[in-house]
């Protein structure tokens, strides 16, 4: 997510993490089919289209009174590289999928970035890479209600049942981005409660990244220090929660951000907050101050990348010179406590043949996390339970927009995250 964002200058205070009045929406409210209404909710930088048409009452595919849906898709030639189309309702879901009426889905950079990102070399031409994603779908993140079953399950895939409200994200180019979508069941979980649709489905990318980089993959734990830079964007914001939660009363969460999202960025669990906008030497002037007696276990940077205005500031060689990061690696399995989510091509080939291999081919300086969608249903419970005992929560900001038969309201999504 956008790690130079802009959120809400005058967040709720409140700490209480149903800030929706109606937080708990009833899975079966739309069950008579409803006019098409949509809405954008910008999240710390996460833009999130709302839908509120239902295909009908259907208990199963046999019963559903539509045959075809829209869905966005990636289209090389259109205007920010995305169109509308419809698609045929499939007439039985696969097994170890659920069909999904989507109610809500989050759009995030690298959605904008035609899914692929900065992950294929540099030199390669923007028309190759829109070309290597050409009718794939467009999205991750969603959240809404099954529809439908595969014919073999009965009354249950994997724990799903027709009605039942949940969360998780679709694989690469098989589009959130739908009115339905055929979702594979070890990539969802059940809504949290008092969560809207809009607010959980800002969470499953977001989420699963924080929860998998600084517990699963760094071993964050009771009592230790971290530092999140980019603390208020999309990443960031649930980082801060996610480390405060992990590292518990006894430990220490220190964010970078601007000085406007201090108080927001405290709201959420940090327990110091450093202003970016004062410069560099400043900023680590201050940070040195801080914790050269005291070094950090972690430090997760949400903000560089190959994007230019993402590089203004080195954090990485910066970090590393003032000697408040420890050297020592937090797990048996990496080689730097220093945590990246974005970076150059042979950082992602890295990170590629640490996930597929178990090789873990980088220096000292940094590592590349590279989020895994397949099987992340336990992190989705996860982040479930975080939500429901008051450690994690979402801000959502509401903008009305068209629905999924006019593509324009995603191509300005997509303008506002180049922007």
């Amino acid at each position: 997510p956008n790690p130079n964002p802009n959120p809400n200058p005058n967040p709720n205070p409140n700490p209480n993490p149903n800030p929706n009045p109606n937080p708990n929406p009833n899975p079966n409210a739309n069950a008579n089919p409803t006019p098409r209404s949509a809405r954008s909710c910008m999240r710390h930088g996460l833009l999130l289209l709302s839908l509120s048409r239902s295909l009908g009452p259907a208990r199963s595919l046999a019963t559903a009174t539509a045959t075809m849906y829209h869905a966005v898709v990636y289209d090389r030639r259109a205007p920010e590289g995305v169109v509308v189309v419809e698609k045929n309702v499939p007439k039985a879901v696969r097994r170890g999928h659920v069909l999904v009426r989507v109610k809500a889905c989050g759009v995030n950079p690298v959605d904008a970035k035609y899914c692929v990102g900065d992950k294929l070399p540099e030199a390669l031409p923007e028309g190759f890479r829109r070309w290597t994603v050409q009718g794939g779908g467009v999205g991750f993140d969603l959240a809404g209600v099954v529809e439908a079953l595969p014919p073999s399950a009965g009354e249950a895939c994997d724990g799903f049942r027709v009605g039942d409200a949940v969360f998780g994200s679709m694989p690469p180019l098989k589009a959130s981005f739908a009115e339905l979508a055929e979702v594979p069941t070890h990539q969802l979980a059940a809504m949290p409660e008092g969560l809207s649709f809009p607010e959980a489905a800002a969470l499953p990318l977001v989420g699963t990244t924080a929860m998998q980089a600084l517990r699963h993959r760094h071993g964050l734990s009771e009592g230790q220090r971290v530092l999140i830079i980019g603390a208020s964007g999309g990443v960031g914001s649930v980082a801060v929660q996610v480390a405060k939660d992990l590292v518990g009363a006894g430990g220490h969460v220190a964010a970078v951000c601007s000085a406007r999202n201090h108080e927001m960025v405290k709201g959420l669990g940090a327990d110091a907050a450093y202003d970016y906008t004062q410069g560099l030497d400043k900023l680590m002037e201050e940070l040195s101050e801080r914790y050269r007696e005291a070094p950090l276990d972690l430090v997760l940077d949400c903000v560089s990348s190959l994007e230019a205005k993402d590089r203004v500031f080195d954090y990485n060689a910066r970090v590393h010179a003032a000697g408040i990061l420890k050297r020592e690696p937090n797990t048996s399995g990496s080689r730097s406590n220093y945590i990246v989510i974005g970076g150059g091509f042979g950082d992602w080939f890295r990170a590629l043949m640490f996930r597929t291999a178990g090789i873990n081919c980088f220096g000292g300086s940094h590592e590349l996390f590279w989020i895994v969608f397949p099987h992340s249903r336990p992190v989705l419970d996860e982040l479930k339970a975080a939500v429901e005992r008051g450690a994690l929560r979402a801000f959502i900001e509401e903008v009305p927009v068209d629905g999924f038969a006019a593509v324009e309201p995603v191509r300005e999504a997509f303008r506002r995250l180049h922007g």
